[in-house]
């Protein structure tokens, strides 16, 4: 593999990830649900880990030698969206961006996030005038669907899981 780029082996609702270090092994993270079928909590033996591996990344199998190791001496983490509300105040502040509904640093999706709060405000703006109060009420009220539909990832992350 590279060893000077991010690799991604996107399947389905699954999803590994490999991060390049700089001595040309790579870190590895697996998005998995918590519980289910095919979860972190159904892949607690070594045998389920391989299991699973030949069925959903086999093409990965032979970059991890220290799998099952790795995977079991890593803890499961959550990469959690941070939902929060009301996004203004009646002191005249507005959240905008990560500060309103900041997600997971994949994808750019934060950025898209702020210019896409930013855009929905200018155009708030041009109907409105500087009638902030209901302004702020608009924009909340505008962008809130949107960004409620951003997932929640969960990870498992673990170092140096594949060399190169």
């Amino acid at each position: 593999m590279e060893t000077g780029a991010l690799h991604i082996w996107p399947r389905g609702s699954y999803m590994l990830i490999a991060l390049p270090n700089i001595d040309g092994t790579f870190a590895a993270i697996l998005f998995l649900p918590f519980d289910g079928a095919e979860s972190f909590q159904s892949i607690d033996t070594g045998d389920a880990l391989r299991t699973f591996f030949e069925t959903r990344f086999p093409d990965v199998l032979p970059l991890m030698p220290r799998l099952a190791e790795m995977y079991f001496a890593n803890p499961v983490g959550s990469m959690v969206t941070i939902k929060c509300s009301p996004w203004r105040s009646d002191s005249g502040a507005l959240l905008l961006g990560d500060a309103a509904h900041a997600i997971v640093p994949f994808f750019g999706q934060g950025l898209n996030c702020a210019f896409e709060d930013c855009t929905c405000l200018l155009d708030i703006l041009d109907r409105r005038g500087a009638e902030w109060p209901r302004i702020f009420a608009e924009f909340e009220q505008a962008r809130k669907a949107d960004t409620a539909q951003l997932r929640i990832w969960r990870s498992k992350t673990s170092s140096k899981c594949a060399t190169a």
